[in-house]
């Protein structure tokens, strides 16, 4: 009996700087935003909504993705998370669109935050009003990064 024929997706490429348009056009039951770097760099940071899936245990942990998502995968620089891309495209999720973060994590870390209230130091000289004010602009910003 010949090989069951593998299906696979093309694998995308975006730069880190288009995906904040890509989730502003989204819902988010709709991709998965996967970092595949090692619980230890993930938690030095990472970009927020990103689920962890090393690489290295990867294989074993792609059925818990729910099938026909957009899978957006990320490491530090590009190289890993192309490999996580390819395994993913070829995998029986079946994905609709399989994406590969160029840059990674490092491009996103150094990426300008613009339109986001400025942030001042509060100090025992401004009023309480003027620091509540500031207060609330911080948690503003926060709630939209």
């Amino acid at each position: 009996m010949p090989p069951k024929p593998v299906s696979t997706v093309a694998v995308e490429s975006m730069f880190v700087d288009e995906l904040e348009t890509y989730r502003a056009q989204r819902r988010e039951k709709d991709y998965e935003l996967i970092d595949v770097r090692e619980p230890s760099e993930y938690a030095a940071g990472h970009i927020p909504g990103a689920r962890l899936m090393p690489l290295s245990r990867l294989t074993n942990l792609l059925g818990e993705l729910a099938p026909g998502k957009e899978l957006l995968f990320y490491c530090a620089t590009g190289g890993r998370s192309m490999a996580a891309a390819l395994m993913a495209a070829e995998s029986d999720l079946k994905p609709t669109r399989v994406v590969n973060l160029q840059g990674g994590y490092m491009a996103w870390d150094g990426k300008e935050l613009v339109d986001y209230p400025k942030v001042r130091l509060l100090t025992d000289k401004a009023s309480l009003a003027d620091m509540l004010q500031e207060a609330m602009h911080l948690e503003k910003g926060t709630f939209r990064f």
